[in-house]
């Protein structure tokens, strides 16, 4: 195929243009032509010297579909890198899938994918929502203390759950035998910790032995993949504590919606 007298007769379109056709091409499910009758039309095309002739429909619409191709092609492949940028930080036994079925819109690198609290004293905003930055600085005075206060010494946290971390922190035991979430909706969950004579199959370290469950993350949101149990753990979020001059800043700048 004659790539130059391509871009000659159609220019290769924008991004945006890109998208557009996606979009068209999702509805009315354009079917591509075999490249050898696309090229046998190309030929054809170029035989044909009048300067006045006009590209047919059809042509217009394969030679977007190539270049959209080509695009779709480099956003997989991008999105296809992220995906693994995200697994090899969370280093989960269920791997965490990318994808984007609705445009062409590459891996959001505003944002910074975490699997532990972070303090951070600069941040920005983007579309009315604190985004991460790709490297965090210290904020003065927020400190999130890597010895926790308290521990337990229990041998059974589940048969001792009323003396156990939560009851000492103000709370309720969090989890029923079978390790399922049995608090209300914005009830806090304290969970035993390095301080406690507790080991890692305790019952009140639920979140701690990690995501089980396979998700996708689908323009930008969290899809579940595998069916699960009703009110059981299925990912945690992670939080940016900002310092409270970044937050004033925000607010007076009227981007305290995120």
């Amino acid at each position: 195929m004659n790539e130059e007298y391509i871009s000659q007769i159609l220019a290769p379109p924008c991004l945006s243009e890109l998208g557009k056709f996606f979009y068209e091409m999702r509805a009315s499910k354009i079917k591509q032509w075999p490249s050898s009758l696309l090229d046998k039309t190309i030929e054809k095309l170029k035989a044909n010297k009048r300067p006045d002739q006009t590209i047919p429909t059809d042509l217009v619409r394969q030679i977007k579909l190539k270049y959209l191709n080509e695009a779709r092609k480099m956003q997989l492949q991008r999105l296809k890198d992220w995906e693994q940028e995200i697994n090899d930080t969370e280093r989960s036994q269920a791997r965490i899938a990318v994808e984007n079925k609705c445009d062409l819109e590459g891996p959001p690198r505003h944002m910074k994918y975490i699997t532990t609290y972070k303090v951070s004293w600069f941040t920005h905003c983007f579309r009315g929502h604190f985004v991460l930055p790709r490297s965090f600085q210290p904020a003065p005075g927020l400190i999130i203390p890597s010895d926790p206060p308290i521990g337990c010494d229990c041998d059974d946290c589940f048969a001792n759950s009323k003396r156990c971390c939560p009851s000492v922190s103000g709370g309720n035991f969090a989890y029923n035998k079978f390790g399922r979430l049995k608090l209300g909706v914005g009830m806090p969950i304290f969970e035993c910790n390095k301080t406690c004579k507790c080991n890692s199959q305790c019952s009140n370290r639920v979140v701690q032995r990690g995501r089980k469950v396979q998700y996708s993350v689908t323009s930008w949101q969290f899809n579940l993949i595998s069916v699960i149990n009703r009110i059981s753990h299925a990912m945690h979020h992670c939080l940016l504590f900002l310092a409270p001059q970044v937050l004033e800043k925000f607010h007076r700048n009227g981007e305290d919606d995120g």
